[in-house]
């Protein structure tokens, strides 16, 4: 970098003082590279921000020169390769984490750390400074897992952005935080739900949550509790159909409540048809109760909730933000650039805002079709359903080349699922993948981290580490799972008045309960049947309790859902034995092939996603893996994928 430019910059910041502590004189010269080949040109990269400078890089560091107006102002395109086997195991010969000591004067990347830009990281920054040139348009950036989004993010504000304020939308709020602390000073970081709770004037942990007990300040008159009574139905369970229905119409893209979402609502989450058998009378005349019940008093909740803050909650603040055209447009008018994380994952809520927020904005959808996991919370994939010009990101820094292999294996056994690029390692990190039987006594070691399919998983799991005296943690608490759990005793005892946990308050009877867990194969709902039926399920609790620590960091094993860990990474990852395996769903698939019920495409989609939900867990690993077998698993369905 030019030192005269650097010095006039740092006067025009006003931090000349800094500059000169430590540039008081100017570099040494860096030695000419060697010119490239004619026949394989070489990328264009110089890293010209020293570690003593580098608390200022975003303030130093100019953008790159100006370039005539007709001329794009890129960095030159790396240097063209033998295109490799698709499903090569071999590392390549020139590691693309690598730096490179060719560069040009005249081409650089502001890079925000040490390390050099990648090849795909370089074409990315090229394909966004194409777009700034042009004035608008749509990058989609497809990022496999662990493969830098977010410094590739980075990379962007600090080059082909630099110029532009940008706003960074996290798919939560510690992503955002994280993100805060990383970003240069032209992007913003911020969740969609607090930029709705700002520009309504909302304070964090003002609003409620949509559930019986907001449903029951609120609904004062009941048209229908004399029919309740006659067909056996709580006014809990009533309640909480009720707010699983304003829960669904919140995250819909709707304007107003339609039959369509409600039954919905009845088919997705209250009352399904059987796949098999014929629908009874008495389920006939309960999906009819649940039908007039939300058409009835579905508005009237919502004037209610609209008409009093005090009433507002997480999902209808953004449902209230979307409706507002004026409120999105003012809240994103100062910036140029969105930045939409995990667009595979937006709600059509979601997307109705970025819609309007980007009408005359570059756009940038970043995000994996295969890390896809929130369907049944109303995601949709947004990344598909946006037009755009397309990059990858599919090298891992997070893990090596076995890991790699055993995911894309993994997804090429999905149904239909071609991989557009394959998913590569580090070749800088070498991971162990393993097998173990969950019988094995000495389960595991300090320092584990346990992923697990459902809550009855994680329950499960932890009390193998409690029988072996380990302090355990669980991400986001028991709290909820011990509820899960006491309302199951509570339904197998038959006191009713205690089942308060949705799981468990929809059903009559404990026979209701297994015969639903049976016909809709629901195989959470089993285990959690079958603890309860040891009769050991409060002993279990009781010793979980006496091991449980609220402390992350004074664990000594932890366990979690895959849904909890997505965006984070762990040395040593033990997968759980409840995750179904390759035959398991392609019998499912089969099975519902065969009997090809009404709602046969999102009951497929569901079975689809049980690929991407294990996808996500096991790239959650950097040094090792270890495949959990049950007791009748057989290790050859394991093997054959991992050799």
């Amino acid at each position: 970098m030019n030192y005269e430019f650097m010095l006039h910059r740092a006067k025009e910041l006003g931090v000349l003082d800094q500059f000169l502590a430590i540039y008081a004189t100017p570099p040494p010269p860096s030695p000419t590279p060697a010119p490239a080949p004619t026949s394989a040109p070489a990328a264009h990269i110089s890293l010209q921000v020293p570690a003593a400078a580098r608390v200022h890089a975003a303030e130093l560091t100019p953008a790159p020169p100006p370039t005539p107006s007709n001329e794009p102002a890129s960095v030159a395109p790396p240097a063209p390769t033998r295109k490799a086997k698709p499903r090569s195991r071999k590392p390549a010969a020139k590691l693309a984490i690598e730096p490179t000591a060719n560069h040009s004067p005249s081409c650089r990347l502001v890079m925000p750390n040490t390390f050099a830009p990648t090849n795909e990281q370089i074409a990315i920054n090229n394909a966004a400074t194409n777009i700034v040139n042009s004035g608008k348009g749509v990058l989609k950036l497809i990022a496999y897992a662990g493969t830098g989004k977010t410094s590739t993010l980075q990379v962007l504000g600090l080059n082909a952005f630099s110029k532009m304020r940008c706003l960074y939308l996290a798919f939560n709020s510690d992503i955002a935080k994280e993100a805060r602390e990383r970003m240069p000073s032209n992007v913003t970081s911020a969740t969609i739900h607090s930029i709705a709770c700002r520009t309504l004037g909302i304070h964090a942990g003002e609003y409620k949550n949509i559930n019986t007990k907001l449903i029951k300040a609120i609904w004062q008159n009941n048209d229908f509790a004399e029919e309740a009574r006659f067909l056996k139905i709580k006014q809990i369970s009533q309640m909480r159909w009720l707010a699983d229905g304003l829960v669904n119409y919140c995250k819909s893209g709707d304007i107003n409540f339609s039959d369509e979402l409600v039954w919905y609502t009845i088919n997705h989450d209250i009352c399904p048809l059987p796949v098999t058998d014929t629908p009874s009378p008495a389920l006939f005349a309960r999906r009819n109760f649940i039908y007039r019940l939300l058409t009835r008093y579905l508005p009237e909740l919502e004037k209610i909730i609209k008409a009093n803050r005090k009433y507002y909650s997480f999902d209808y603040i953004l449902k209230s933000f979307s409706l507002d055209d004026n409120a999105i447009i003012a809240a994103t008018s100062s910036y140029n650039v969105i930045m939409l994380d995990e667009a595979q994952d937006t709600n059509n809520v979601m997307r109705r805002i970025i819609d309007i927020a980007s009408m005359d904005k570059i756009l940038v959808a970043v995000g994996d079709s295969f890390q896809q996991i929130y369907r049944w919370n109303g995601a949709v994939n947004s990344l598909e359903q946006i037009d755009g010009h397309t990059e990858y990101l599919t090298q891992s820094f997070r893990f090596g080349h076995s890991l790699a292999d055993y995911a894309t294996d993994w997804l090429e056994s999905k149904p239909s699922c071609q991989l557009p690029k394959p998913l590569t390692g580090n070749p800088n990190i070498s991971t162990e993948l393993r097998t173990l039987y969950s019988k094995d006594s000495k389960f595991y070691e300090k320092g584990d981290i346990v992923i697990c399919r459902t809550n009855a998983g994680v329950f499960s799991a932890a009390i193998k580490a409690a029988k072996q005296h380990l302090k355990v943690f669980v991400i986001k608490g028991m709290d909820d799972i011990f509820k899960e759990f006491e309302s199951g005793i509570a339904l197998f005892e038959g006191n009713l008045d205690n089942v308060v946990h949705s799981t468990f308050n929809i059903f009559p009877n404990w026979a209701e309960c297994k015969n639903f867990a049976d016909e809709f194969e629901d195989n959470a709902l089993s285990r959690i049947i079958v603890e309860i039926e040891s009769k050991n399920l409060q002993k279990n609790i009781d010793l979980i309790r006496k091991h449980l620590v609220i402390d992350e960091t004074s664990a000594d094993v932890i366990f979690s859902t895959a849904h909890k860990v997505k965006g984070r990474e762990f040395d040593n990852v033990i997968l759980f034995s409840d995750f179904p395996s390759i035959d398991q769903l392609n019998y499912r698939i089969k099975k519902l092939r065969d009997e090809n019920p009404p709602d046969y495409k999102e009951r497929y989609e569901q079975i689809l996603e049980e690929w991407n939900v294990y996808y996500v867990a096991i790239t959650r690993a950097i040094k090792r893996l270890t495949l959990t077998l049950g007791a009748n698993d057989s290790k050859s369905v394991l093997n054959a994928i991992l050799t």
